[in-house]
């Protein structure tokens, strides 16, 4: 089946940017180790509206360059608002956003330090090996992969209607149907699959991180469930419903997700599969 875009809105940039908040104060030390310092080269595949683009425009400055990729067309349009915004900091980089799929961007081959990739395979299981081949292709040699994927099978939220753990369940049951892997967040699985794709595993750092939101990330695929047959207009009325009824008495969804960063560098001969040379998984809950 075909790639699906999440559906924007103001509730959905807010989760968004709490979630690029969380991870910023949880994985410097990898953004270090995966070269995204001064004057790096990276792209941002499937960058969304952009939420990581100050802070990575913040740190490859004063000479970076910085590319944001994605085929929704809502998701361009804000990223490319927000890079008008950064571009008015006069930080030096240069910004540049691209419609187009992941696996084809069509942009000059071995030019980047870094390809920089947040919740893309896991939506996108079909295409994953395209998306990992062409970041290779991307990357210069010793260039890095900085790769972050969640599982959400075990997404827990504290606070849910058991309507939301319907449209939870229906979430997933879609994206297993689209050949994605709802649980490539989990142990080892993303850096498995990225050392199948000739690179070496620099580090694995799997963690779980409270968020708070007003709805679930499940909601902004509702469109996607539809046109899938996973749900109903009935559904998703009964649904809205229920998500009104527990911000009124409950409010905010308290939540735990489930996820693994993994920095990979590019190799130049096949990988040695199922071996991870130059990192060792660890793991951090919260």
């Amino acid at each position: 089946m075909a790639e699906y875009s999440y559906t924007l809105d103001p509730a959905e940039i807010l989760r968004y940017r709490m979630m690029a908040a969380r991870a910023l104060d949880r994985e410097a030390d990898l953004w270090d180790v995966a070269g995204i310092t001064s004057n790096a080269a990276v792209v941002d595949l499937g960058c969304g509206p952009g939420i990581f683009l100050p802070e990575l425009a913040s740190r490859t400055a004063p000479a970076g360059r910085l590319v944001g990729v994605d085929d929704s067309g809502p998701a361009v349009t804000a990223a490319r608002q927000l890079a008008g915004q950064i571009n008015q900091l006069d930080l030096g980089v240069r910004i540049q956003i691209v419609q187009a799929r992941a696996h084809a961007t069509g942009l000059a081959l071995g030019t980047f330090d870094v390809v920089f990739i947040r919740n893309l395979l896991l939506h996108n299981g079909a295409s994953a090996s395209a998306i990992l081949e062409h970041s290779h292709q991307l990357l210069r040699p010793g260039g890095h992969l900085f790769c972050v994927e969640a599982d959400i099978t075990w997404l827990q939220f504290l606070n849910a209607a058991p309507e939301e753990r319907d449209l939870e369940l229906c979430w997933v049951q879609m994206a297993q149907s689209m050949g994605n892997d709802p649980a490539l967040g989990a142990g080892s699985r993303l850096a498995d699959l990225i050392a199948a794709s000739r690179f070496s595993i620099a580090s694995s750092r799997s963690r779980v991180d409270p968020l708070t939101a007003e709805r679930s990330p499940a909601w902004t695929a509702r469109n996607a469930m539809i046109d899938t047959g996973f749900a109903s207009r009935g559904d998703i009325d009964r649904w809205h419903r229920a998500i009104t009824t527990r911000l009124q008495t409950a409010g905010q969804l308290k939540c735990r997700l489930p996820l693994t960063a993994v920095v990979a560098r590019r190799l130049e001969q096949p990988a040695n599969l199922g071996h991870h040379r130059g990192g060792r998984p660890d793991f951090q809950a919260s």
